[in-house]
């Protein structure tokens, strides 16, 4: 069994403590607002 390497440690660390904040939520949630900004009617 082959594991990720050392260099991806700090980024999934990131990720999970993002998701059990809520912080990845509000991110995605700002994203689409700002997108939802920028869409014009045809």
């Amino acid at each position: 069994m082959k594991h990720a390497p050392e260099a991806y440690f700090a980024e999934d660390a990131a990720k999970v403590a993002a998701s059990l904040t809520g912080e990845l939520d509000r991110e995605r949630e700002a994203r689409a607002a700002a997108a939802r900004a920028n869409l014009r009617r045809a």
